[in-house]
């Protein structure tokens, strides 16, 4: 007799006994993306942050303008980032921008 083992965690208002997956903010058998790289840099300049994972990986960055934090959605108005096979490269539309390059094992 087999038994599936994991955890999972509900959101507010479901019981995790019989919520359903997309009530679900976690299980463990379900796919999730996990950040292997993180940080923060000035932007006095377009920044490269090196990842060299051999593809070109999800990302997100958020830029500070100064007065308001956003999104970098890949218009400049907004901040503009983009990654190739080895880098992460972030256009100079703000202050500092803080990034997740995020990794899923195949």
């Amino acid at each position: 007799m087999s038994e599936d083992w994991g955890m999972k965690v509900s959101e507010d208002g479901h019981d995790v006994k019989t919520a359903e997956d997309i009530n679900l903010a976690l299980k463990t058998d379900l796919t999730m993306l996990k950040a292997v790289l993180s940080g923060s840099v000035a932007l006095n300049g377009n920044q490269e942050i090196s990842h060299n994972l051999g593809y070109v990986p999800q990302f997100l960055v958020y830029v500070w303008d100064g007065s308001k934090c956003r999104i970098a959605t890949g218009h400049k108005t907004y901040g503009y980032a983009c990654a190739d096979t080895t880098k992460l490269y972030i256009l100079d539309t703000g202050t500092s921008a803080k990034y997740y390059i995020l990794y899923e094992p195949a």
